[in-house]
């Protein structure tokens, strides 16, 4: 992907289903590989076998490229779109599966978010509450 992004003169980020996959929001699972870029939309074929699919995304989607801070999640969020991770099982499974650094790792960057998402990041990394 690194000889592909610098042959495209673009940079790629996985597109998120395999991190919706990854983090169980999702049983789908994608037939080709497919990347969100900055470059042109376009699909390409490696040796007539394999098919690698480049959406091209916005800049506030490719911010995330490269960035400590929790970049699966994000991605992941993405892919699901406004209405589906807002349907109150997505936050539940983030909190179960994720470890409290990468959801911690999430914070400062919370400001980046979409409005959309800025809700569900904060629940996730919101203070924990203490019972007496």
């Amino acid at each position: 992907m690194k000889a592909l992004a610098k042959r495209y003169n673009a940079r790629l980020m996985p597109d998120g289903l395999v991190d919706a996959n990854r983090l169980g929001l999702t049983h789908a699972v994608s037939a080709r590989a497919s990347y969100w870029t900055d470059g042109v939309s376009r699909t390409i074929k490696i040796d007539g076998l394999t098919t690698i699919r480049f959406r091209q995304a916005s800049r506030r989607i490719m911010q995330w490229q490269g960035k400590s801070a929790s970049p699966v999640v994000v991605r992941a969020l993405y892919w699901l779109g406004p209405v589906v991770a807002q349907n109150g099982q997505v936050v539940p499974a983030l909190q179960r599966c994720l470890p409290e650094a990468v959801k911690q790792n999430l914070r400062p960057y919370r400001t980046d978010l979409p409005d959309w998402m800025v809700p569900l990041a904060h629940s996730l990394t919101a203070e924990p509450v203490m019972s007496a």
